[in-house]
């Protein structure tokens, strides 16, 4: 029909509208997908690009990474097709989040508190609503509104992976070249984190940068759009603290016992743990209630919701006394009173 011809042709000049505005001028993105290299450390040249020393001093100056990872190398990506993808995938969670027939998250509503006469049952439930209020606030210090899409959010965000090949692929394809969706610990979907750091262990083989002296992973750095995002907290684990209640359900789905309809996100802030059970290596869950997170992970309905700008080359220091030091950092940190 007339209409559906009309409000096509709006929603295509809208999206070429962002596209324009988030490349900024010449940059390669049309045609063919492209990587540039921008910073190389080993030139030893001084840049006074903001983008380089912006990502150099997240993955650099975040406080475990300090004086055990450094950046050797970034490379810059453009992808036409893949910028539309993400900025259609915003404008859809942004009209979702203006349909009053879409599902709206259950979490943030009173109805669970109601019917409830037990004061104990009533304060628990009380101090679980707050800490999903504080791991959204969280998240939501950490990305930016999208102009013009009222209650959409983007967050930057990086992905560990095994070598430069797959974040190449990534680069032309998107995430959906390489995450698969496997049933992880906080939901099923694609999976990436605000922390580089973080980001390094699925780089480095699930082992810590403090255990793998002198070795180079590659990241992937980039955005996630986002409009309802479900704060998982260890309230979903209701068989006990190291067994996660979300592992392999949908992002958006009726798990946590329905409250997480709706959602196109699920974000956790997460604490380091020795290894125990059946695990040999150190885990990650969902904080306590009032805990300072070491980390966050952040899962996505759609793999188009994360869109990949750039590739990072790291390498992990030779120096034994500053492992050393960051292996006792994120073993003992807000662990014992007396430190």
């Amino acid at each position: 029909t007339v209409a559906c011809l009309l409000w096509f042709h709006c929603l295509c000049c809208f999206m070429g509208s962002l596209v324009t505005s988030t490349c900024g001028g010449p940059c390669g993105c049309a045609g063919q997908p492209s990587i540039l290299c921008i910073y190389d450390a080993t030139a030893d040249y001084f840049t006074d690009d903001m983008r380089v020393r912006e990502l150099c001093r997240k993955l650099e100056r975040e406080p475990l990474a300090v004086g055990i990872l450094k950046v050797r190398r970034i490379w810059q990506l453009r992808s036409q097709e893949l910028e539309q993808r993400w900025q259609l995938e915003a404008w859809k969670l942004f009209k979702r989040s203006q349909d009053p027939n879409f599902p709206k998250p259950g979490w943030r509503m009173p109805v669970w508190y109601e019917g409830r006469s037990d004061p104990e049952e009533r304060m628990k439930l009380a101090v679980e609503h707050r800490e999903r209020k504080e791991v959204l606030q969280y998240l939501e210090e950490l990305s930016e509104p999208l102009p013009r899409l009222e209650g959409v959010w983007a967050t930057a965000i990086f992905h560990g992976v095994t070598n430069f090949e797959v974040a190449e692929q990534i680069s032309q394809t998107g995430f959906a070249a390489n995450v698969q969706r496997t049933k992880g610990w906080f939901g099923e979907g694609p999976y990436a984190s605000t922390s580089a750091l973080y980001a390094c262990r699925y780089s480095l083989g699930m082992q810590e940068a403090w255990e793998k002296r002198g070795s180079r992973g590659y990241l992937v750095a980039g955005r996630a759009c986002w409009s309802q995002a479900y704060p998982v907290t260890q309230a979903d684990n209701t068989e006990d603290e190291f067994t996660p209640g979300l592992k392999g359900q949908p992002v958006g789905g009726y798990g946590a016992n329905g409250v997480a309809s709706g959602c196109d996100a699920h974000f956790a802030c997460v604490r380091g743990h020795a290894p125990c059970g059946d695990e040999g290596r150190r885990t990650y869950h969902a904080c306590r209630a009032g805990e300072r997170p070491d980390f966050t992970e952040l899962v996505v309905r759609e793999e188009c919701q994360l869109i990949p700008d750039h590739i990072i080359e790291v390498e992990v220091t030779q120096d034994e006394n500053a492992l050393l030091r960051a292996k006792w950092e994120a073993e003992s940190w807000g662990r014992n009173a007396s430190y």
